[in-house]
């Protein structure tokens, strides 16, 4: 899937829509995601897997939008081709840009705080019942406790090799102890699953937060992992402050949590960016897997 094939598509699925621009935004992982006349955003899924995430956002976004404050995509359609071979999902886009590193230095990190954390409190209050009945499965904490063990078996396999050997030992030892029965401990509720800047959008005149993108990754799970990229991609002041404002803190290991998630990080960023091929982002944390295992080169 290419720029050229998904104008083609839209033309011929949106008859009626005057595309008078069209760009390629290269953040996706999953899908390649379109700019229409700095008003739509078109997403086609690269992989089998990716349409299956979008047809879930499709059916969780009407009740997220209900539950939190905070915006959220407002899906126009989603298209599915009669031979199967092209789905499209469009939304109005969001305003606002996305929380990078630099971005936020510039902002109050307790403005965004306030607002993450409440964003956050409301969505883990959606009764995990609603949500079953739109077709998420439901998890038993064991479960996802054995998920973590796989992949942290699938980081050793193919992950560590690509380390020097002083972070892969390191690594190797926290794999070995942190991936433990307290990652079990949890009561499952919804969560983002990629709650990172780059699905946060805010507006840096008013240190506004805009919106809230990309919900594929959204599960039954455990609400300590929706602070996993905000702990370990952003400033401590934010990570801590949005802790701080979410409330109440489900459990006495829910920070404990929080700290072996951001460790695994990226580990397993790095273990998903080589098996899709993106080699930059692969080496990007990579070299973040040396610095949070402290082995400075």
């Amino acid at each position: 899937m290419d720029l050229e094939t998904g104008e083609k598509i839209l033309r011929e699925s949106f008859p009626d829509l005057q595309i008078r621009t069209i760009q390629a935004i290269e953040e996706g992982w999953d899908s390649l995601v379109l700019d229409i006349n700095g008003e739509m955003i078109a997403k086609f899924p690269r992989y089998a897997w990716s349409a299956d995430k979008l047809q879930k956002e499709s059916r969780l976004l009407p009740v997220v939008r209900h539950a939190v404050d905070l915006p959220v995509p407002n899906e126009r359609a989603l298209v599915n081709e009669a031979d199967g071979a092209a789905i499209v999902q469009v939304y109005e886009k969001l305003p606002g840009e996305m929380l990078t590193p630099e971005l936020e230095t510039r902002l109050p990190a307790d403005r965004l705080s306030v607002q993450l954390g409440r964003f956050l409190t409301q969505l883990h209050s959606i009764e995990p019942a609603v949500l079953e009945s739109l077709g998420l499965d439901p998890v038993d904490p064991q479960i996802w406790f054995d998920r973590w063990l796989r992949l942290g078996s699938r980081i050793e396999e193919d992950v560590l090799p690509l380390l020097d050997v002083e972070t892969g030992a390191a690594a190797r030892e926290f794999l070995a102890g942190g991936i433990d029965a307290s990652l079990a401990e949890f009561r499952p509720v919804l969560i983002h699953g990629d709650l990172g800047g780059w699905n946060i959008l805010v507006d840096d005149e008013t240190s506004t937060v805009t919106g809230i993108i990309d919900w594929g990754d959204a599960e039954l799970g455990d609400p300590a992992y929706d602070f996993t990229a905000l702990k370990a991609e952003h400033s401590d002041a934010l990570y801590r402050e949005t802790a701080r404002s979410y409330e109440p803190q489900p459990d006495d290991a829910f920070l404990s949590r929080v700290e072996v998630y951001a460790r695994l990080y990226p580990l397993y960023s790095a273990l998903w960016a080589g098996q899709i091929g993106r080699t930059v982002m692969e080496q990007k944390y990579l070299e973040m897997t040396r610095g949070v295992f402290g082995v400075e080169r």
